[in-house]
């Protein structure tokens, strides 16, 4: 329930590299990847993106990134995972609220887009569309003014449709939270 658009259960359904500008939906452990794709992988230029969105943005790059709609294995958290879900608590929503009031809980969305972006103009320049140029831009602006906190150019950006791609209401209005109580 990642992906943010209908996909029907049991279907093939194709994945774009635009859709993978804003967020990573998969999970290595959840791949089947094509040996060119690994090929790829090894030569390619990657500074900044962990390994299963990188094997996604090459495959995707190719038209060949699918996403099969079925359930096929759990996903068991515990104490000692690395990356996963957290333990739910009578806390959790008051931890949370505060977790969010941070720098980098703030940015880090927008970091790891402004990341993939990069990676992309720097491997595949190709791909690199003038609406991808422009989402960049937007990334790099929206990151300094949330480090530098400023308001007003911040209130500005509300009015970029990128903005709204990346973030809800909610998470614009605490974008200025933290500018204000930073």
């Amino acid at each position: 329930n990642l992906i943010p658009r209908v996909i029907s259960e049991y279907r093939l359904e194709p994945i774009s590299v635009d859709e993978l500008t804003f967020h990573n939906y998969f999970q290595g452990c959840a791949m089947a990847v094509h040996q060119s794709v690994a090929e790829e992988y090894l030569k390619i230029n990657n500074p900044y993106l962990p390994h299963d969105w990188m094997l996604s943005l090459i495959a995707a790059s190719k038209n060949e990134l699918y996403f099969w709609n079925e359930p096929l294995f759990d996903y068991r958290i515990h104490a000692d995972n690395t990356i996963g879900l957290p333990q739910s608590s009578r806390f959790e929503f008051f931890n949370r609220i505060k977790n969010m009031n941070t720098l980098y809980n703030r940015t880090i969305v927008i970091k790891q887009s402004k990341e993939v972006l990069e990676t992309l103009e720097i491997n595949y320049p190709e791909l690199m569309t003038e609406n991808r140029k422009q989402q960049l831009q937007f990334t790099k602006e929206n990151l300094k003014l949330i480090e530098y906190k400023k308001i007003i150019p911040l209130i500005g950006q509300f009015s970029n449709p990128f903005y709204h791609q990346y973030k809800s209401k909610f998470g614009q209005i605490m974008d200025l939270i933290y500018c204000i109580t930073h």
